[in-house]
Parts: C-alpha cells; structure tokens; sequence
C-alpha cells in the first residue's frame, strides 16, 4: 500500500469516530444532571371546615312570675322545689332568707307543709296562698336586680322586715345554741330555726316543748313572755353532732332570745339563750 492511500484510509476512519463521539455527547445531553427539574407542591389548599355553634337563647323570667313559682314551691312543701327556686335570687338577700327558712320548715315538719295548703291563685302579678283553715296570705310587689328576685310583699309588708336571723352563737358547757332563722307570718305567729351542737361526751337532750320566747323590752314595758306551742327536731343530740329545731310561737316579734333547757347525760341542766337578729 502506497503511503497516499494509508493515509486517505487513516483520516476516513478518524472522521467516523469523530463523528461516533459527537452523538455520543449529544446523546448524554438528555442524562445532563445541570437539567432543570420542575418540583410540584404536595401541600391541600382545601379550606378547613368552619363548625357553627347553635345560638343560645336566654329566656327572662318576669318577677311576678318567679315570685309565682317561689310561693308554689313553698307551698308544695317539696324540698327539692324550694333548693332549685334558690338558684333564682340572690344569696343575702330577703327572698333568700325567706327561701331557706321555708326550706328548713319543710325538712323538719313535712307533714304539716304539705298537708296545709288549700289553694294558690295568682292575679295580675298578686299571689293569693288560702290554707285549709280559711286563712289566706298575698304575696305582690315583687323586686328584682339583674334577673334575679331580690324581695317581695307579704301581705303588704316588705319579707325583710319579716325574716331574721341568723344570730349570734352561745356556747354552754361544750353546748351550743344560735337561732339560723325567724319568720313572722301575718297571723302573728313566729316559727324559729335553732341549731345545737353538741360538742360534749354525753348525749343531750332538748326541751324544746319548754322553750319560751322573751322578746326585748319596749318603751311601754317588756313584752309578755312567749311559749313554744309547737316543736320539730331531734329529741336526742350524741356527741359531735348537730341538731336542727322547728319553734313556733303563738304572736310573737321577730326579736329577743329563745330561752330553752337541756340536759347533758345523765343529769346535768343547761339553760340556753340564743338571740334573734332583728331585720
């Protein structure tokens, strides 16, 4: 072979690798890592639900209607009545001494409050409670602040001046005696809440049939003493333990001591004197 054609033979065969290694390079353009990648976001636009919260709705009492329920309550004799009309005045106030005085009367003596009532009528905001006997109460101008009963009449006076207590405490030889409540009814009558508290070894025993009520003297002279014509309770007190009283007296004030006797086991007298606070 002649070099000239050695030669043309040589360059062809350069030109085909030449031309090898370009599309090689153009082929490694698709595999290039310097591409550019597109990244799509996984993240939910959906919008978060928006939970809507029913609409309360607050429905008000007119006073002489609660001042309706209260004296129904009352008159039913039914605890449990009475503690859930106590939600609906406010606590110190007049209506809610009244409420739990008459709730400690219908706990002590529940025969008689709930035996007792005859007819409740309610007029153009005037309550009318008859009892059996023919005797009957009114119960008007209710007050109320804030949604809540504050006070009302009882047969024209304000309950206020109705409803004492509590009073002070007096301690006896480990034996102690405070009136909780008083309440004076329009036929005069007084009904008395005390409570004793034996803090003794011994059992005591009251005499509430003996208690006597000694009103505070006036400027025209002191008042006759009153007696217990009704009495509810515990007859025995054991040591550590409290008991509750239901005192009625015949036209009596709503002020002055209850005076009464007990006797610590076995045999030694105690004279107890518990003060009213007067409205």
């Amino acid at each position: 072979m002649t070099p000239s054609c050695y030669n043309r033979i040589v360059f062809r065969v350069l030109a085909v690798v030449m031309v090898s290694v370009s599309l090689l390079v153009a082929c490694g353009d698709d595999t290039d890592t310097n591409s550019t990648t597109t990244v799509v976001s996984t993240t939910s636009t959906t919008p978060t639900p928006v939970t809507s919260l029913p609409s309360v709705t607050t429905t008000t009492v007119a006073p002489r209607d609660r001042l309706t329920e209260i004296v129904e309550a009352v008159a039913s004799g039914d605890p449990d009545r009475i503690v859930a009309q106590s939600a609906f005045v406010p606590a110190g106030s007049p209506a809610a001494g009244y409420l739990a005085h008459q709730l400690d009367v219908a706990r002590l003596a529940p025969a008689v409050t709930t035996s007792a009532t005859s007819s409740l009528t309610s007029i153009a905001g005037t309550v009318i409670l008859c009892r059996v006997a023919g005797v009957c109460t009114r119960f008007d101008a209710p007050v109320a602040e804030d949604g809540q009963l504050v006070s009302f009449d009882v047969d024209g006076v304000a309950v206020r001046e109705r409803v004492a207590g509590p009073g002070a405490e007096t301690i006896v030889d480990g034996v102690a005696a405070r009136v909780l409540s008083a309440y004076r009814s329009p036929s005069g009558g007084v009904s008395v809440i005390l409570v004793l508290t034996n803090s003794t070894e011994a059992e005591v025993i009251p005499f509430g049939f003996a208690a006597v009520h000694r009103p505070r003297s006036t400027s025209s002279g002191v008042r006759p003493v009153g007696e217990v014509v009704s009495v509810f309770g515990p007859e025995v007190i054991e040591p550590g333990r409290a008991g509750r009283m239901l005192l009625v007296f015949p036209d009596a004030p709503v002020d002055g001591d209850i005076v009464m006797n007990v006797v610590v086991a076995p045999d030694r007298d105690l004279t107890i004197v518990a003060g009213l606070v007067t409205p």
